[in-house]
C-alpha cells in the first residue's frame, strides 16, 4: 500500500478531488431540489377555492361584479409565460414576474392558469420551475427565489376585484 501511494502524483490527487467534488455538487443539488418541492407542494396540491393555481375549483364561485379579464388578455398573458420560458437558454424571468405582478386580483391569475393550462396541456407551476427543459441539468425554469416571489406576490392579492 506504501508503494501505491509513493507513486500518485499531484495530477492524480487532482483529478480525484474534481470527481469527489462533482459528486458531492450532484448530491447537493438533489437534496436541494428534495426541499423545495416540499415546501413547494401545498401551492401545487392544494385544491381548493384559496388557490388560484387551482383554476378550475378557484373559478366556480365568483361573485357577480367581479372584474375579469377578457378571454383574448387571459390567452395573452399566458402565451407571455409561456413564450419567456419556451427556451432552451436564458428564461425571461422578468417578463414571467411582471405577467403576475401586473393582474390585479387572484380571480385574473385563476384565467390566465386556466388559459395556460388549456392552450399549452401543461400545469403552469411545474412549467415555471422546469421551463422547456427535458432533462434536468440544473437548468431550465425559474430560480427557487423568483419561483416564490412569484407564489407570494399572488398570496398577497386581493381575492376579487369589482368592476369599476
Amino acid at each position: 500500500m506504501k508503494s501505491l501511494t509513493k507513486n500518485l502524483t499531484l495530477k492524480d490527487y487532482a483529478i480525484t478531488i474534481v470527481i469527489l467534488g462533482g459528486v458531492a455538487y450532484g448530491v447537493s443539488r438533489v437534496i436541494k431540489k428534495a426541499k423545495e418541492r416540499s415546501t413547494e407542494k401545498k401551492a401545487e396540491l392544494e385544491t381548493s377555492e384559496n388557490n388560484p393555481f387551482s383554476a378550475q375549483v378557484f373559478l366556480k364561485n365568483i361573485p357577480a361584479g367581479t372584474a375579469l379579464l377578457t378571454q383574448s388578455a387571459a390567452r395573452a398573458y399566458a402565451k407571455t409565460i409561456y413564450d419567456a420560458m419556451n427556451v432552451y437558454f436564458d428564461e425571461d424571468e422578468d417578463k414571467v414576474i411582471y405577467s403576475f405582478a401586473a393582474l390585479p386580483s387572484q380571480t385574473m391569475v385563476a384565467q390566465v392558469v386556466e388559459s395556460f393550462e388549456l392552450m399549452y396541456k401543461r400545469n403552469l407551476l411545474e412549467f415555471l420551475k422546469n421551463g422547456k427543459k427535458t432533462f434536468d441539468f440544473g437548468t431550465g425554469g425559474l430560480s427557487s427565489e423568483d419561483y416564490q416571489r412569484i407564489l407570494e406576490n399572488v398570496k398577497r392579492k386581493p381575492k376579487y376585484t369589482r368592476n369599476k
